[in-house]
């Protein structure tokens, strides 16, 4: 897979503010987490607070 990460790497500049395919950056960020999440879990459950309690 570090194949995939360095093309990620490389193209990175055309997905920042200013880059010609910034419109796409939250399609890249996606597929960037998706390869590569971080191996840890969490142990529990996602916890939200809603604004009437």
């Amino acid at each position: 897979m570090k194949w995939l990460l360095r093309i990620l790497d490389s193209q990175r500049t055309a997905f920042q503010e200013g880059g010609k395919l910034h419109r796409l950056k939250p399609v890249f960020d996606a597929t960037e987490s998706f390869f590569f999440s971080p191996p840890e879990r969490t142990a529990d459950a996602p916890t939200c607070a809603t604004p009437w309690t």
